[in-house]
Order: structure tokens, then sequence, then C-alpha cells
């Protein structure tokens, strides 16, 4: 069995999807919540840390699941998986 922990993160972001059809070839806005989960008995300090040097839509495209594959892949080992939703039904997911 797996335990892990994990922290919420929440910020709002201008992103386009080059070469998409309209509308998201555009720039529009989206409130993007990524969960990071890290391995059981790391300190959720240590994800606070990681996430306030990470710039999480240097990723291209900006969909979510190419951000939460560049988190994770830029990511200290004992993170285990990212979650990106880019609103309430939309989502990504990577993991180790």
């Amino acid at each position: 069995m797996m335990v892990t922990v994990g922290r919420t993160y929440r910020f709002r972001a201008v992103h386009a999807l080059p070469g998409y059809p309209e509308p998201w070839c555009f720039p529009h806005e989206h409130d993007y919540t990524i969960h990071l989960e890290a391995a059981g008995g790391t300190p959720t300090d240590l994800l606070d840390d990681w996430w306030a040097e990470e710039e999480p839509l240097d990723a291209d495209p900006t969909t979510v699941e190419n951000i939460a594959e560049r988190m994770l892949h830029a990511a200290p080992a004992f993170v285990v998986a990212v979650t990106v939703w880019e609103d309430g039904a939309r989502w990504g997911r990577a993991e180790r």
C-alpha cells in the first residue's frame, strides 16, 4: 500500500493553445488548481518550498496534461503525482 500526503495550490492565469480551434487558440483565463502528492512521511513544507520556486505554466502547449507532466518531471523525487485542474470539470494528472 502507498500512503501519500499532499498540498493544493490555486492561481489565476492566462493561456492560449496555438494551433487549436477557436476559442482555445485565443488568450483566455482559468482558475487553476494544482494538487501535489508526496510520499507519506514527507513534510508538506517541502512541497511549499518547491512550489514557491516553480513556474507551472512553463509547458507547451499549456494543456492540463502537459502542465502536470512537466511539473512532475521537474519535481523532486519525493513528489509522486501532480494533478492540474483548469476548471471544475477538466483536469490532467501525471504520476511516477
